[in-house]
């Protein structure tokens, strides 16, 4: 994966997961079935990405009854049924609750993993305070946010998507308001 810069930037190439890592991603998410063959393209096809295949699997098995067999049939046609990242990221996006959104918004914004203390106190909405330990259940079950000890945090690529997502929201208000 390759980023682009305005400023000087460093640029680091990451190898994939191998397929037997891959296959232990997938199972902390449920029970998959499939041939060896089967994983193996399936991991090929996202080249080892932790992030799309944690994504994969999580489609997967709400669409597929965690089949990979299934999935590769749209894969092998050029269907496309997990397009790249940002769109992934924002079909997730997209089911969200405000609580939710609101957490992944604050974890973009403080950049550092925090608690979940931490987190209720920097939700603004007050009636969310006492929602934010179910939405970081539901986040973390849909492989958005990671958990390190106590502390919750986003991926690099979701903590991108998430932070230009929050800056697009917030020149769209202010253009709606006029400032």
């Amino acid at each position: 994966m390759r980023t682009t810069c305005r400023r000087a930037c460093a640029s680091l190439s990451l190898k994939g997961l191998n397929p037997t890592e891959a296959q232990q991603l997938f199972h902390q998410k449920g029970q998959f079935t499939g041939t060896e063959r089967e994983w193996q393209l399936l991991i090929e096809h996202y080249e080892g990405n932790p992030l799309a295949l944690k994504m994969v699997a999580a489609g997967t098995q709400e669409l597929f009854n965690g089949r990979i067999a299934s999935v590769l049939e749209y894969v092998e046609q050029g269907i496309l049924i997990f397009e790249d990242i940002g769109d992934l990221l924002e079909r997730q996006f997209q089911r969200l609750s405000a609580v939710e959104e609101e957490v992944m918004y604050w974890l973009a914004i403080s950049r550092e993993p925090v608690s979940l203390t931490q987190l209720a106190a920097d939700i603004v909405t007050y009636s969310f305070k006492r929602l934010v330990p179910l939405a970081i259940k539901s986040l973390l079950q849909r492989s958005l946010i990671e958990k390190s000890g106590e502390h919750f945090f986003l991926l690099p690529v979701v903590m991108e998507y998430t932070r230009q997502r929050w800056f697009e929201q917030v020149c769209q208000k202010i253009n709606d308001t006029g400032i």
